[in-house]
């Protein structure tokens, strides 16, 4: 969608954004009017964040290098932790080597639902809100 900036020039009134989990998997792309974000329009028509402390959008290669790397590092983990890494999903942890869990502990707080799966051998994997976060074996 287009309208008529002040100068008498075309400007864009939505901005597609895109953000990254934590885990380095994109969570979501969507296009929204700017004035959502209190984005301004500076020279060149260039949409630039205003003083609010709102980050860029991540480029294309800024979300492809940064998903190389969660992959180099979600290998690593697996390698160290038979077969589990952090952010994995619940389905994803019952399809690893570890399997299902002999028990599942369910607590439900206000920011969501955290599981604790234990395992043979002192083994436990902690969820949040269906996400790996945690992964803790007796030495």
């Amino acid at each position: 969608m287009e309208s008529k900036a002040a100068h008498g020039r075309s400007a864009k009134t939505k901005l597609k954004l895109s953000w990254i989990h934590k885990t380095g998997i994109v969570v979501g792309i969507v296009s929204l009017p700017i004035a959502i974000f209190g984005l301004i329009v500076g020279p060149r028509d260039k949409a630039r964040p205003a003083a609010t402390g709102l980050a860029t959008p991540a480029s294309q290669q800024d979300v492809k290098l940064k998903a190389e790397a969660m992959e180099r590092t979600r290998a690593e983990q697996a390698a160290a932790n038979g077969g589990v890494w952090i952010g994995m999903s619940r389905h994803e942890a019952e399809s690893s080597p570890w399997g299902k869990p002999t028990s599942i502990s369910t607590s439900t707080y206000s920011f969501g639902v955290h599981e604790q799966w234990a395992y043979p051998d002192y083994k436990y994997l902690y969820f949040q809100n269906g996400a790996l976060t945690s992964i803790q074996k007796l030495r």
